[in-house]
């Protein structure tokens, strides 16, 4: 889900399991214009591990229907 300033805007009842700020301050410092290959580098710094746990938290407590 695209949400702008996602630090300040919080929705009941959905988890933010991961972040990426594609905003040119994010990067221009490291990657200049190049959003792409910071995005790109994103990827390798994600901590899956932290995601998971996040992703565990927000399905804990729900009822699927089958």
């Amino acid at each position: 889900m695209q949400v702008e300033k996602h630090n300040m805007n919080m929705f009941p009842g959905l988890a933010i399991l991961m972040v990426l700020d594609v905003w040119e301050h994010a990067y221009y410092l490291d990657y200049r214009n190049d959003r792409a290959k910071f995005v790109e580098g994103f990827w390798n710094i994600v901590n899956w591990d932290e995601i998971g746990k996040r992703l565990a938290g927000a399905v804990k407590g729900l009822t699927f229907i089958q």
